[in-house]
């Protein structure tokens, strides 16, 4: 992630001018991430394989 894609409030550098609550809010939005993708590239394989 470049510094031209952070808001203007937060650092480039990590740990300098973020809260905790910043990164603990990442770390629970990747886990939903990939909680919902699994199902969903696992859905996708099964969809390929019996139309194959």
């Amino acid at each position: 992630m470049t510094a031209a894609m952070l808001p203007i409030d937060v650092s480039a550098v990590p740990g300098e001018g973020v809260p905790e609550e910043t990164y603990a809010m990442y770390k629970e939005f990747a886990v939903e991430a990939v909680m919902w993708l699994v199902p969903v590239a696992v859905l996708i394989g099964v969809a390929l394989l019996v139309t194959a």
